[in-house]
């Protein structure tokens, strides 16, 4: 699995599998490879991706900046109306952003505790191996385990 906030691939692939494309995406990466089908599952996200946010912006997005526009008189000149505008917009994309921060700092908070997780286990290991209360087959037993 590639550690990617921008290309998910595994979650991507998971996702496929879940509508019944995975036979499909097999035979792919037979034919064509691993990176192949990994830029092809990159693709679809993004396409996903564009489509979403697309009916985001025409359900929500542009009917709320429609209804901003009714409810207030007009500003007057162009210009003022213009600023309103980005104003909404403005407010708009801060949300988002927000919600995007929030979910690439969990996605950040989680790797930083599997990493965590995994070197202190290591530590136990070591420790194990040092005070001769685990072979070195044991251990590789129990790494092997935990994969």
């Amino acid at each position: 699995m590639i550690d990617s906030l921008i290309t998910p691939f595994e979650w991507v692939g998971r996702m496929a599998m879940d509508i019944g494309l995975g036979s499909v995406i097999d035979k792919f990466e037979e034919h064509w490879g691993k990176e192949a089908t990994k830029f092809l599952l990159a693709v679809i996200g993004l396409a996903v991706i564009c489509l979403c946010l697309g009916v985001v912006w025409s359900t929500v997005i542009k009917p709320l900046v429609q209804l901003v526009d009714e409810m207030f008189p007009d500003p007057g000149t162009p210009r003022a109306r213009a600023i309103a505008k980005f104003g909404v917009f403005l407010a708009l994309f801060m949300a988002g952003l927000n919600m995007v921060l929030h979910y690439v700092d969990r996605y950040i908070g989680a790797r930083l505790r599997r990493q965590a997780r995994e070197r202190a286990i290591e530590r136990i290991y070591s420790n194990a191996l040092e005070r001769k209360m685990l072979t070195l087959e044991q251990v590789d037993e129990l790494r092997s385990l935990r994969d």
